[in-house]
């Protein structure tokens, strides 16, 4: 069995394969299915369906990596639609913001064996990312494509990775600013693009249509006051009781990852959302065990709110 890696490349056009020149990644597991949408005919005449036709086509699914800081890059530039790219301290650093539009994306899964499979038209629709203690943190970005492409010989893995991924233990969370004791988090990215979008002329999607952006997480802290459910009834630090008004919360998440050897020193990865509901504060009392609360949080839109990733890559990566 041959090596398994993606390797990806933006499109100019929109489900067209661009001269390829991709960038190569290892992942943990691909499952993005084709769905051919079979509609069978039934008439009055006989008991069983007696034809069938194809309506759209698209395919969807999940690719799963390792949250590193020189595979995360160019994915997320596709999923929130707008990156600047700065230099500070000898390290790049890249700021994704949210944008209306979205670019898509050629995509070849190497298969381990001779053939690979080509998917033209990818989006990035989502990221989950979720670090825990004992694990690498993990990425898995939800993806959606137009179609396949058989025509294309496979292609030989380039670079191996040599940065390490995030770790929990890399990982600052703090909620108003209160630095929280979180034994897991987790960050959701969802851009609500439909995979229903058909149009006249062609069982294919004929374009991306993005229609709205969302940004939440929650996070497994250790119970040690009730900061949160202050924050949680609505008002910061100060409310014993459920408010009438909301109170938004500002919640920031910073993976202060491996050593760069640089001025700046470290692989970093920095999530700002300066205005936050907090939607759940469930705390869990067993017995003698460790006290434990959930704080669950939804960004509200802000100009201020923007992922940071920083490596030593030119173009995000």
């Amino acid at each position: 069995m041959g090596t398994r890696f993606v390797a990806v490349q933006e499109e100019a056009v929109y489900g067209t394969r661009p001269a390829w020149t991709p960038k190569w990644m290892p992942f943990l597991e691909y499952d993005i299915t084709p769905q051919r949408n079979v509609i069978k005919l039934e008439e009055s005449y006989r008991m069983q369906d007696d034809g069938a036709i194809y309506g759209g086509y698209v395919e969807t699914g999940n690719l799963r990596m390792l949250a590193r800081p020189d595979n995360m890059g160019e994915l997320l530039d596709w999923l929130f639609g707008s990156v600047t790219t700065t230099t500070v301290d000898d390290m790049k650093k890249h700021r994704y913001t949210p944008a209306e539009t979205t670019k898509s994306f050629s995509m070849e899964v190497a298969t381990g064996i001779t053939d690979s499979i080509t998917h033209l038209g990818c989006v990035a629709k989502g990221l989950t990312l979720e670090a825990s203690q004992g694990n690498p943190a993990l990425a898995t970005w939800d993806i959606q494509a137009r179609e396949e492409d058989v025509q294309y010989a496979a292609s030989t893995f380039a670079t191996p990775p040599v940065v390490r991924p995030f770790v929990l233990a890399d990982a600052t969370a703090t909620v108003f600013g209160n630095v929280l004791k979180a034994e897991s988090i987790t960050f959701n990215v969802e851009r609500d693009v439909p995979d229903n979008a058909h149009t006249s002329g062609s069982m294919l999607l004929p374009n991306i249509i993005t229609q709205g952006f969302k940004m939440s997480g929650e996070m497994q802290c250790r119970f040690e006051s009730l900061a949160q459910r202050q924050d949680f009834f609505g008002l910061a630090g100060a409310s014993d009781t459920p408010q009438e008004e909301v109170q938004l919360a500002a919640v920031s998440i910073g993976f202060d990852g491996a050593p760069s050897g640089l001025t700046h020193d470290s692989y970093d990865l920095d999530i700002s959302l300066p205005q936050c509901v907090l939607t759940e504060n469930p705390i869990s009392i067993r017995g003698r065990d460790k006290l434990m609360q959930r704080v669950v949080f939804e960004s509200i839109y802000n100009a201020s709110n923007f992922v940071d990733l920083w490596n030593i890559t030119a173009t995000p990566a």
